[in-house]
């Protein structure tokens, strides 16, 4: 909004019965006569963003900032609002233009700067300076040393440490004839107190370690170092910098170094950890009780578990804060096994802590079907009490869903808790379960998806329980899942059986295998079992498509050791790319002579 049309929009407003609420800062008269007096100095100021809580009034006035009218609007400020309640000051103004004069196109020459060019803009800005309270000062000085861009435009931390040390020169100055003002001496010693500490910090900066990383650092590590620089050697600076570096994975070596730099934080590499820790804990506390997404976070905690930690009290530094989070009943269970889960795989965990894996673990599974129950420790404290709990659960089942959960329960206890008898019958009720409306999964779909994750668990049930299943399901008449089930065992009498069986139970319209299946025979090296079953031409197929040398010798050597050797001298045949005519039996029986070294390699090949 223009100038004129906010001073013929205010002139209504003043025309408007207004709350006194609404003139606590400044009721539309005063904004008439702001707005005429600002005008004529900044035409092309913006002064509805100017009067917004929503923005930084500074930004806004420095858009309008000349030589010509700093002066007009230093004497306006005490008119501005700053959006915090208050008004500007005549040294905010004076201390933002200063910056800018500091930076300004007009006094940047053509060429490299050297320092005494860079010096020399520090005392232009000399004037202004002058007319600065104490800690628009040092604002000023940080503004101009300590901000990102500094660097790029090929500045030396010499001649930064320079401008300090003519900064802080003159603040002393300025706390000897300021002795006459307590206040205003207490401020300009805070001031130079400042400076000391940022000359003291840049002398850090110049040495060998922040130089190195600056220059020949990996981009993680060279941003670091860039933070540190602009870190003004601020102790909440540089914790909240170490923190990010441990939460990035950075080696506790560098990270140590970094502390060695830091006087002025008295932290140890213990006391790092355990900030880092505690801060994402805080973090995600938050985050989970708003419902955010907390990926970020525990990324950065497995980050942090990842770092070799050798010495042991670290390790526990470690585990006291995230042991304190996750006994924390108020933070949501899923988060909780979450970060247990996280722990568990970087660290070796006690006794305690396991069982508390094994609690959290269970109510996250159970939680979705048995809303209600409140899983307690003392019902998952050892196995007896943990099959009790299991037991009770089962008999109470009255949908797939549950029976489900109670298989994914079993495999997330420890293998000694989960009894054959627990399988048995869950895998039997699992079977005789219909399909839920919303999944074209059925029974047998279900027991095959079990048996799949108890194989990929590297577990295995009994024998007894297997060939039951197998049983029931070809008197059920499903042949494709009673094969299957058997060849997701290592029982190899169960498996030719099957073979044999189910290979008579297709029907003409029903496919006698899939990929599955021929998967499974591959894995479990059964080419001599299903020959003289539908399975076999589809097998063969299966081996000379994967073109592994090694593993079609294998086959034909256990085709031979089987008594097979028509069928491994023509496997060989096709193996090596023999037309199907020329396959005769004098040809095979010249390939089985010309293999003496069968056996050695399948025997070698077994071992591997």
């Amino acid at each position: 909004m223009e100038s004129t049309d906010m001073a013929v929009f205010t002139k209504l407003l003043e025309m408007c019965p207004i709350h006194d609420e609404e003139q606590k800062v400044m009721n539309a008269a005063a904004h008439i006569k702001l707005l005429k007096r600002i005008k004529p100095a900044a035409p092309g100021l913006d002064y509805k963003k100017l009067i917004s809580d929503s923005v930084c009034q500074l930004n806004v006035l420095e858009s309008v900032l000349t030589a010509n009218n700093v002066h007009v609007l230093a004497k306006l400020a005490s008119k501005l609002p700053s959006g915090s309640g208050g008004f500007l000051t005549s040294s905010d103004v004076f201390c933002r233009w200063a910056v800018k004069l500091f930076f300004s196109e007009e006094q940047r020459q053509k060429g490299t700067m050297v320092e005494a060019d860079w010096l020399h803009r520090y005392e232009s800005c000399g004037e202004f300076l002058q007319r600065l309270v104490a800690s628009d000062f040092c604002n000023f000085i940080s503004n101009i040393v300590f901000v990102p861009h500094v660097s790029a435009l090929r500045t030396t931390t010499g001649m930064r440490q320079e401008i300090v040390k003519r900064a802080l020169k003159y603040a002393r100055q300025q706390c000897s004839k300021t002795q006459s003002s307590a206040d205003c001496s207490i401020e300009w010693n805070a001031c130079a107190e400042s400076l000391e500490l940022w000359m003291s910090h840049l002398g850090v900066v110049s040495g060998d370690f922040i130089d190195d990383l600056k220059v020949s650092g990996t981009a993680q590590m060279k941003s670091f170092a860039q933070d540190f620089d602009l870190s003004k050697g601020e102790a909440k600076s540089l914790e909240n910098l170490l923190c990010r570096m441990l939460q990035a994975g950075v080696h506790l070596d560098v990270v140590e170094k970094f502390l060695q730099i830091s006087p002025a934080i008295e932290w140890t590499i213990s006391t790092a950890l355990q900030q880092a820790t505690n801060k994402l804990i805080t973090a995600m506390k938050e985050k989970a009780d708003s419902g955010c997404d907390l990926t970020a976070e525990l990324s950065h905690l497995e980050n942090i578990l990842n770092i070799k930690v050798s010495d042991a009290i670290l390790q526990k530094d470690i585990m006291a804060v995230v042991r304190s989070f996750c006994c924390d009943s108020m933070v949501p269970t899923k988060l909780r096994l979450d970060v247990l889960t996280l722990l568990e795989k970087e660290f070796t965990i006690d006794d305690a802590d396991v069982d508390l894996l094994i609690l959290y673990r269970t109510q996250a599974i159970l939680y979705p079907c048995w809303n209600e129950l409140e899983i307690q420790q003392e019902q998952v404290s050892n196995n007896a009490e943990r099959r009790k709990l299991f037991n009770t659960l089962l008999s109470s089942c009255s949908q797939c869903s549950q029976l489900l959960a109670l298989s994914q329960l079993l495999l997330s206890w420890p293998a000694a808790a989960c009894s054959e008898e627990c399988w048995h019958s869950l895998l039997l009720s699992i079977l005789e379960c219909s399909a839920l409306p919303s999944d074209d999964a059925s029974g047998p779909d279900r027991v095959l998806m079990s048996l799949k994750e108890l194989r990929m668990a590297k577990r295995e049930l009994g024998y007894d329980t297997c060939k039951q299943l197998y049983e029931k399901l070809k008197t059920e008449n499903h042949p494709l899942h009673a094969l299957k089930t058997t060849l997701l065992t290592s029982y190899k009498d169960l498996q030719t059986q099957a073979l044999a069986d189910c290979s008579l139970l297709f029907r003409k319209d029903e496919p006698v295998c899939d990929e599955e299946v021929l998967t499974l025979l591959f894995e479990n090296r059964l080419a001599a079992s299903t020959v003289g079953t539908p399975y076999y031409p589809f097998l063969v197929d299966e081996y000379l498509f994967s073109e592994d040398p090694v593993e079609d010798r294998l086959v034909a050597a256990n085709l031979m050791a089987s008594g097979y050797d028509a069928e491994a001298g023509s496997f060989l045949l096709r193996q090596q790319g023999t037309a199907p005519m020329l396959r005769t039996l004098d040809a095979v029986l010249y390939v089985l002579s010309n293999q003496s070294q069968l056996f050695k390699v399948a025997e070698h090949a077994e071992k591997m």
